[in-house]
């Protein structure tokens, strides 16, 4: 076979193969969606995660749900608790995204607030955060990030609790919160 008819036979070859590859992209993006998943009570469509999720049993640790319920034991009735507090929650930086990307998805264990009224309204006043310092705490990222919150809650005059891990109850807890009331 002559190199004139080799190359004609090769470009052939890889026209064809490009139009399989053509065909087989465009019956891949034209081809008809599912519906998505609809769940019972929605008003509007529900459409999958990518990912698997699961539903957590709780959102704390079995310390963190026995402090959380020692300390609402112990709190009078004007404070309440928030668990999992994100610092965002308590910490503004207008206008400087990078400051405010410092704190992004960091959160404390809890943040206790005074409930004030004026007038009729009402609103939460942050008084103190608490960590509840368990054994991640002596990993050198997070003594870094605590020295970090540490730093922030100085800087922001909000009073931050840090608690040793631990089993305790209404009383020993109301003696690491009292001075904070």
């Amino acid at each position: 076979m002559p190199p004139d008819e080799i190359f004609r036979m090769i470009i052939i070859i890889a026209a064809c193969f490009a139009g399989v590859l053509l065909l087989v992209w465009l019956m891949v993006k034209l081809r008809p969606r599912k519906k998505p998943a609809k769940f019972e009570g929605a008003t509007e469509e529900w459409i999958a995660p990518d990912y698997t999720y699961n539903l957590k049993a709780s959102p704390m640790t079995a310390n963190e749900s026995r402090f959380y319920f020692a300390l609402r034991d112990v709190l009078p009735d004007h404070y309440t608790v928030i668990p999992q507090l994100p610092l965002t929650a308590v910490v503004e930086r207008p206008g400087q995204g990078a400051a405010l990307n410092k704190i992004d998805r960091k959160s404390v264990d809890f943040g206790v607030f005074r409930v004030a009224r004026k007038g009729g309204e009402r609103a939460l006043r942050p008084c103190f955060l608490i960590e509840l310092d368990d054994e991640t705490h002596s990993l050198s990222y997070r003594e870094e990030r605590d020295k970090f919150v540490n730093g922030l809650c100085r800087q922001i005059g909000l009073p931050l609790l840090r608690v040793p891990s631990g089993e305790y109850g209404a009383e020993e807890v109301g003696k690491f919160v009292k001075p904070y009331l």
